[in-house]
């Protein structure tokens, strides 16, 4: 029954999350960019609601931290504290976070060949996470201003995002630039913890694929 799983919608949530990041740093000097990064979210948002639709219980759940990062991110932009920003990083943080998580699990225990969305899924599964870390990084130093060096005070303007986002992706890829680096231990430890997962999900991820491919060719020789 677990293989009549059908992934759908993974493409365009992968399109959604390549236009983010490249959408990200190139309009910094637009007007209203704030407002213009918050709709590009939104289509992220919904783009992930839609790859993980097969349940109802995971939409419901994906959809209210979708709901919850939406509304704390536009009331953030009109000023209303910083409960909102709160709910926007926490919010997008954990919508991330759980989606991804949806789509690793459907990837690795229901899907018994490889396919385009499986592969469109596999890379999505990476940048979501990444994206969810930048979020939680950036609740980290809202939380205790200082704790992570070479980042601009917090604010969810382009820069800081940008910042953040950078700053993720740099830890899961085990880059490690030196130009932005945690100062405090919960700061220093979720960046460990993402550069684990970045490693040990693309060592599984492949061992998985090429099992499925392998798999797979066996099964036609037959």
């Amino acid at each position: 029954m677990a293989a009549k799983l059908k992934l759908k919608g993974y493409k365009t949530l992968l399109v959604a999350l390549i236009i983010i990041l490249l959408v990200f740093p190139t309009v910094q000097d637009f007007v209203y960019v704030e407002f213009i990064i918050g709709v590009v979210l939104v289509g992220v948002l919904l783009a992930a609601v839609h790859a993980v639709a097969n349940r109802r219980r995971q939409v419901m759940i994906s959809g209210l931290l979708g709901a919850t990062a939406s509304i704390g991110y536009f009331g953030n932009l009109m000023g209303f504290g910083a409960t909102f920003e709160v709910m926007s990083l926490l919010g997008f943080g954990l919508f991330f976070l759980f989606v991804g998580m949806i789509i690793m699990t459907n990837i690795m225990l229901h899907i018994q060949n490889v396919t385009s969305q499986l592969i469109y899924g596999s890379i999505s599964v990476y940048l979501l996470v990444g994206l969810a870390f930048a979020f939680m990084h950036a609740l980290v130093e809202f939380i205790q201003p200082g704790s992570i060096a070479g980042l601009e005070s917090l604010s969810m303007g382009t820069t800081s995002v940008m910042r953040f986002i950078y700053y993720s992706f740099v830890t899961i890829t085990t880059l490690g630039y030196g130009d932005i680096s945690p100062l405090t231990g919960p700061a220093a430890s979720l960046a460990y913890v993402e550069a684990i997962f970045g490693q040990l999900y693309i060592a599984i991820m492949i061992a998985r694929l090429m099992g499925l491919y392998v798999a797979g060719e066996t099964n036609q020789g037959q």
